[in-house]
């Protein structure tokens, strides 16, 4: 009798565990379906502010990820996810600084090609182009603002994006979450341009391949940091 009473017991258990983890993958679902959905809509409604003032331009870009980082932190809260599984680690840190540094090494060049073909060749190479306008301090405040800024793309993208597409496919060694994460995300960009969109599709692999490497964001936001400062003083961004 207690040998069966032991496995009734066992068995609910079993049936209470399944019930749970239901339970907690069809909310792990609907919150990424909500999330998606909602950067779908913002990024549709970003405009063109490119040859707006300083202050205009910063307050857009932050209002704009404000909207995003809200459901987005929404979304993880209560759903057990650690530090560390949503890259706030310095664990691993160096080598994927050290990794990112090559590859911003190897990527300049190619920056560099990109803007010699592109713009006038009388042009100096590191023009400033978008932001030449702006005083020796407004250069600066861009700069500063921008690093925080990327390290709140990168945290919705890469930390919560992929760990939560991660959960949902129950894959965290292949790249098919990166994939998935960077097709939605060149999806979002469409709306501007078709090369932002593949543009956006092919650093988002290359971020994403990095940071599944180093489970960390230190790296992709240093290296998504540097290249996206370097294209501006390029004047390609």
């Amino acid at each position: 009798m207690s040998s069966k009473r032991n496995i009734e017991t066992s068995d609910l258990a079993s049936i209470e565990q399944l019930s749970q983890n239901h339970r907690y993958e069809k909310r792990l679902y609907w919150r990424f379906y909500f999330v998606s959905t909602w950067l779908f809509l913002v990024t549709g409604l970003i405009p063109d502010y490119a040859n707006e003032p300083l202050g205009v331009q910063t307050f857009i870009r932050w209002f704009f990820l404000f909207l995003l980082l809200g459901p987005t932190i929404w979304a993880i809260k209560g759903m057990a996810f650690t530090r560390a599984e949503l890259g706030l680690t310095f664990n691993g840190s160096i080598t994927a600084l050290v990794e990112c540094f090559y590859v911003f090494c190897i990527l300049v060049p190619f920056l560099i090609l990109a803007k010699i073909f592109s713009q006038n060749p009388i042009e100096p190479l590191f023009n400033w182009l978008t932001i030449r306008q702006y005083s020796s301090a407004e250069h600066w405040f861009y700069i500063l603002s921008y690093l925080p800024h990327t390290a709140g793309q990168e945290f919705i993208a890469r930390g919560v994006g992929i760990l939560m597409v991660s959960r949902i496919m129950h894959d965290f060694t292949s790249l098919k979450p990166v994939l998935a994460i960077s097709v939605l995300f060149a999806v979002c960009h469409l709306h501007l341009s078709v090369s932002i969109a593949v543009g956006v599709f092919v650093t988002s692999i290359l971020f994403g391949t990095l940071y599944r490497r180093h489970k960390s964001l230190v790296g992709v936001v240093t290296l998504h940091f540097s290249l996206g400062i370097t294209a501006t003083a390029l004047g390609l961004i």
